[in-house]
């Protein structure tokens, strides 16, 4: 129960608008000298426009030793302090917001019918014309202010990468406690196929994905598409065989599984474990 508490005096702390506007301000003040980013009591509190002193101090005093920091120079933020600053700027807490449906210059992986993609109220999603919804993810929606659909769709790749990456490592992206893996059989867009299924422990949070994603990074993948012309960087992740490609189960203990992809006269064979990570590769020449 002690835990509780402090978790809700955590919220209670930030339940004022003057003190929201101190994190704020904070915030500011850092953004504007880095390498100083502390703040005196009449700078923070004519930043802040409280004029009652005393007021300010009650405000600030809630706030103190939790995400406020005091120094001989005057108040900064704590880490706590940052992360929610982090929060509040991400978006995290804002209403949603959504951007119009913009059509892709490429067909759909699975049946060629045209692609679109939409954000809407933090998810991003791309789906053809014919109900194949071949990318969903999760985007802060501060990442969507002044940027595209195909500017976000950019952006999502590479917060998808370190997500993976997080997950394949035990880490969870969100609250960063231990995040637990599991490979299920199962099917979506008329493919049975093994994904790999991440939860959290601490939080709950859950994702998953085809075990090809967990090779997007792996320098021996990156190299064999660089040799074949394919940029994986530039390139949208459902376009690539890689992630299509249903991996096969090759052995129960342990738990392995395989998965192949063409391109011209060479097969990349990759192993992986039931975490996702890479176990072995090789190249094989496909006219011998």
């Amino acid at each position: 129960m002690h835990e509780e508490r402090d978790r809700s005096a955590a919220f209670d702390a930030l339940s004022d608008p003057t003190r929201v506007g101190i994190v704020e301000a904070l915030v500011a003040a850092r953004r504007e000298d880095p390498g100083d980013p502390t703040l005196s009591f009449s700078a923070l509190r004519d930043r802040v426009g409280v004029d009652d002193s005393g007021r300010f101090n009650y405000h600030l005093g809630k706030l103190r030793g939790r995400f406020v920091e005091r120094t001989d120079d005057g108040y900064e933020l704590s880490y706590a302090g940052e992360q929610v600053a982090a929060a509040i700027l991400a978006g995290t807490l804002d209403e949603g917001e959504t951007l119009d449906t913009v059509r892709l210059d490429h067909g759909c992986p699975i049946c060629g019918a045209t692609m679109t993609a939409r954000f809407d109220q933090g998810t991003l999603t791309a789906e053809c014309d014919e109900g194949h919804q071949v990318y969903r993810t999760g985007v802060p929606l501060a990442a969507a202010r002044g940027r595209t659909v195909e500017e976000l769709l950019s952006f999502s790749v590479d917060l998808i990468h370190s997500r993976v990456l997080l997950n394949t490592r035990g880490i969870c992206h969100e609250c960063y406690g231990h995040v637990e893996s599991e490979v299920q059989y199962q099917e979506a867009n008329d493919v049975s196929f093994h994904a790999l299924h991440w939860t959290c422990q601490q939080c709950g949070t859950k994702s998953q994905s085809s075990l090809g994603i967990c090779l997007l990074q792996h320098p021996d993948l990156l190299t064999f598409y660089r040799d074949h012309g394919v940029d994986v960087a530039e390139t949208y992740p459902w376009l690539l065989p890689v992630i299509q490609t249903p991996a096969e189960q090759v052995s129960a203990e342990p738990e392995r599984y395989r998965l192949e992809i063409a391109e011209d006269d060479e097969t990349f064979r990759a192993t992986l474990d039931g975490d996702g990570s890479v176990v072995a590769t090789e190249r094989l020449d496909r006219s011998d």
